[in-house]
């Protein structure tokens, strides 16, 4: 059938946009099968089998017509007429382009300039009033695909979000010097502790 496994970024409910929108549309029909008292499974079948049968807004084609080359039984007459595949595939993506732009603008949205390597800090949930927009433990970002970036912390600890998720942050070098200083003295501390002990 043509399906190809694609793994979603975690959070980001927007990478699988197709398949959301429908399921909206799908408990929509389910809560009103539920609300009239009716059988929601047979209900959904005449949704969906009214949604098949009706033109798409983006395509201007139904479903059905798309992938039969014909509409299907209804109660409402149709009238046969031709569709050239390569016309309909191109105001596809001439909507689905329009569609994108108005979303970029009206959410300001900017290309994301982190790459492997940049220390981030990553969103997290708001626990109470006292809670920050970002984890206070630095991150590194070690894969990029796309949108989609992982990044690891120093314990190990792995996160996978959409780079919305992060903001990218320059730690000072004394900082870091410092840091490598306090794990120097504790290693040698242990060595020390070690010594004694075979003494």
């Amino acid at each position: 059938m043509g399906f190809t496994h694609r793994k979603i970024t975690p959070l980001w409910p927007q990478s699988n946009a197709e398949c959301e929108r429908f399921m909206r549309s799908i408990g929509k029909s389910i809560r009103a099968a539920h609300t009239q008292h009716q059988n929601w499974k047979q209900e959904m079948f005449t949704f969906l089998r009214n949604y098949r049968a009706t033109k798409h807004a983006t395509t201007e084609v139904s479903p059905a017509k798309l992938l039969f080359g014909r509409n299907i039984k209804t109660k409402l007459p149709t009238l046969t007429q031709k569709y050239d595949d390569k016309e309909i595939r191109e105001t596809d993506e001439r909507k689905k382009d329009k569609m994108k732009d108005y979303a970029d603008t009206r959410r300001n949205a900017e290309p994301s300039n982190l790459q492997i390597g940049d220390t981030v800090l990553v969103k997290q949930d708001k626990q109470n009033k006292l809670s920050t927009p970002y984890n206070s433990n630095p991150y590194k970002i070690v894969e990029r695909n796309g949108t989609m970036l992982t990044a690891k912390r120093d314990n190990g600890h792995t996160i996978t979000r959409n780079s919305s998720f992060y903001k990218q942050v320059k730690i000072p070098l004394t900082i870091v010097n410092e840091k490598k200083k306090k794990n120097q003295d504790v290693r040698k501390n242990k060595q020390n502790t070690a010594y004694l002990k075979v003494m």
